[in-house]
């Protein structure tokens, strides 16, 4: 009887010992089949370049104020691709983004009781014209256009805009106050941001 429960034991050992070797056929897992099967994909693949323009498409604004002073204030803000700011960055092995900023012109025309004082075009070129700003500082940067500063503007004979230029993805702005008198003539007050 011992030895018939002998061979039975060994009989099962056997067994399985036969059944883990045709199983074991040297197929890898799942992890080890996924690893591979991204590094040949990323192998196949060549990196791409995402392009995204801000604003995405030509963008105006025209706005017409009159005040109770006297003046009139027209500002047409839009963008062009001209002197657009790229920034660059990665967010993995494979794709690279690239951000474009377009610059803003505003084209601003004043008049003070129907009489023209003030028609100028707003754009790095009229800092730079102004000594504002030098060349370096406009490397990475964009103009940011020009707004009216209706609430200093109402009742005194000077009309206030604010003006400055933008580095993308930076907290460094430097913005403006053009101060304009009943003259035309006018003067940049550089405002402190906090």
């Amino acid at each position: 009887m011992f030895k018939l429960l002998y061979n039975s034991v060994l009989a099962i050992i056997f067994f399985l010992s036969t059944l883990a070797l045709i199983s074991c056929n040297g197929n890898q897992n799942k992890r080890d089949l996924l690893k591979e099967s991204v590094a040949k994909f990323k192998e196949s693949k060549k990196h791409i370049t995402l392009v995204e323009y801000i604003p995405e498409v030509y963008s105006e604004v025209k706005k017409d104020t009159i005040l109770s002073n006297g003046f009139t204030v027209c500002i047409k803000t839009y963008s062009i691709d001209e002197y657009s700011v790229t920034h660059e960055y990665k967010t993995d092995t494979l794709t690279n983004h690239m951000d474009i900023f377009k610059n803003w012109i505003s084209e601003v025309t004043i008049t003070k009781n129907g009489k023209l004082i003030f028609n100028e075009t707003i754009n790095n070129a009229f800092l730079l014209k102004n000594n504002i700003v030098n060349n370096e500082a406009l490397i990475d940067a964009i103009n940011l256009g020009t707004s009216l500063e209706q609430d200093k503007s109402f009742n005194q004979d000077y009309i206030y805009l604010y003006t400055g230029i933008v580095y993308p993805k930076e907290v460094n702005n430097i913005i403006f106050t053009l101060k304009i008198d009943d003259k035309g003539r006018y003067s940049f007050e550089e405002l402190e941001i906090v």
